[in-house]
């Protein structure tokens, strides 16, 4: 469909139209979907603790207060019709500031995270230039198309560099969705956060040991995760209180034993004397402490601890497969059940050794053993190294 030039006010209008509609759209899908955890910190951090986030509500406010200015632009700058949407990146620029800020952290912004608010404001400043510059053409033969595809193009590289800029790619958000859902006692959908991602922090570690001492399955899942930095990640730092939900005071009680202030004790010992205490949570110490020497690679300790109780094939996974490689290495230890994990090492070994496969071993054993003790065990240094 052609418009001619008595047109072009019409045209402006739709355009300005579908301009808004589609930034107030994926204005609420990022808020709603993508950053209601870190807007929740936000608002913690700001009051103190003393407010909360509603995510919905939130978003659609912070969506409707944005597209104020988008509006008001639209309609006061000098703007051709094919540029009617540049109108909307200082509501861009206000989004992306929003939720730039790693919240709560000590985290630096770099010069290079910095450009990415000047950028857009650059952008802004030279569209309105040349907007003024090169007004539209007074052609009668000027379709519709050809005004509104460079205004979708100019919202689609808005939001790429919104989305690009804000806290999405990191364990930051990972942190704080973790921390919502451990609130909220749902451990289980907690433990599926960052499942699959490379990415790990202390925090994470900390969480997760937490959830799965929870649903009791630290010993059959706790090495499915990427794990570095031995026992010393499975607890927090008493004064990581940075969160909405003040985890380091959770854990503790849950523990019902904490450490000193400024206390300098490595967490293994920690643990185990916490677990030399009279205490009704005896099994979740006892289970912390069993992750905390397996971690550690201190297979001898932990065979003396699962010691003073009967050994059974109920024993979890990760523990059978910890004494399987103790046997392996300690000719005086013979491993005391009657399972198939015996055979399933013999396949480990071999796929580690297996010469004839152009892959690395640590990448032969991430193809087919990643959920393993053993794999954890043998390539866990060069996973810290990289994280």
């Amino acid at each position: 469909m052609k418009y001619t030039h008595a047109k072009t006010r019409q045209a402006s209008r739709v355009i300005a139209i579908i301009c808004a509609l589609l930034f107030m759209v994926f204005s609420f899908l990022y808020l709603y979907v993508l950053q209601a955890d870190l807007l929740r910190q936000l608002q913690y951090t700001l009051s103190a603790g003393q407010t909360s986030y509603e995510p919905l509500v939130g978003a659609l406010l912070i969506t409707l207060v944005l597209a104020l200015p988008g509006i008001v632009l639209q309609r006061i700058l000098p703007l051709p019709i094919r540029m009617k949407s540049v109108a909307w990146i200082p509501s861009g620029l206000l989004l992306m500031t929003l939720t730039f800020w790693h919240v709560g952290l000590d985290d630096e912004i770099s010069l290079g995270r910095l450009l990415w608010l000047i950028m857009p404001a650059a952008v802004f400043l030279v569209a309105l230039f040349l907007g003024k510059s090169w007004p539209d053409a007074k052609s009668e033969q000027a379709p519709f198309v050809a005004f509104l595809s460079p205004n979708l193009l100019i919202l689609a590289l808005l939001c790429i560099v919104v989305g690009w800029a804000g806290n999405t790619r990191t364990p930051f958000l990972y942190e704080l969705k973790m921390a919502r859902l451990l609130d909220e006692g749902r451990y289980e959908e907690a433990l599926k956060v960052g499942e699959r991602s490379l990415q790990t922090s202390r925090r994470l570690t900390s969480m997760r040991c937490y959830a799965l001492s929870q649903t009791n399955q630290m010993g059959e899942r706790l090495f499915h995760y990427r794990l570095c930095g031995g026992s010393q990640e499975m607890l927090p730092l008493l004064s990581d209180t940075m969160r909405f939900v003040n985890m380091p005071r959770r854990i503790y009680n849950y523990l019902k034993y904490k450490p000193a202030e400024n206390s300098q004790t490595p967490v293994v010992r920690f643990l185990e004397m916490a677990s030399q205490r009279d205490t009704t949570d005896y099994h979740v110490l006892r289970e912390y402490l069993l992750s905390a020497y397996l971690l550690d690679r201190r297979l001898d300790l932990f065979a003396e601890r699962l010691s003073e109780d009967s050994l059974s094939s109920s024993l979890p996974t990760h523990y059978r497969q910890a004494l399987v490689l103790l046997a392996a290495q300690d000719s005086t230890y013979h491993y005391p059940l009657n399972d198939s994990i015996p055979a399933a090492y013999e396949s480990f070994l071999e796929t580690m050794n297996d010469e004839s496969d152009s892959l690395l071993p640590e990448d032969r054993c991430l193809r087919d053993f990643a959920d393993t003790y053993w794999y954890y065990y043998f390539f866990g240094e060069k996973l810290a190294a990289t994280n």
